[in-house]
């Protein structure tokens, strides 16, 4: 198992990330604690993966669904406090876009390798 020290929206946070073998080939798990919540991202290869680094398209996949989720509750929250049922589209992008800037420093941090250290199980 790899462990990944990340600077996760200001936090330090680690992603725990390992390969398991599958019928047809091998899967990258990444898991993360973030917020009190526990967040898993799955990617399956066949053959081999071309990364920058090992783990790189699932740990952006699991930073996808915690941004994901952030997102829908934003939106959520916007209707309840505005007593509404239903969002306009440009109001809903404008809220996306919003989250997008507040987790644009996040997306950076993955361009490039984070530290890790290996943990033997």
């Amino acid at each position: 198992m790899k462990v990944f020290n990340v600077n996760f929206q200001g936090e330090k946070n680690s992603i725990y990330c390992k390969c398991e073998n599958t019928r047809n080939g091998f899967k990258h798990v990444a898991t993360m604690n973030y917020n009190g919540n526990t967040y898993v991202a799955t990617s399956y290869y066949i053959n081999r993966t071309w990364e920058y680094f090992e783990y790189q398209s699932v740990i952006r996949k699991l930073y996808y669904i915690i941004s994901d989720e952030i997102k829908e509750k934003a939106v959520e929250e916007w209707k309840t406090t505005k007593g509404k049922k239903r969002i306009s589209k440009a109001e809903r992008e404008r809220i996306y876009k919003d989250i997008d800037t507040l987790f644009k420093d996040s997306f950076m941090e993955i361009t490039k390798e984070p530290t890790y250290r290996y943990i033997y199980m």
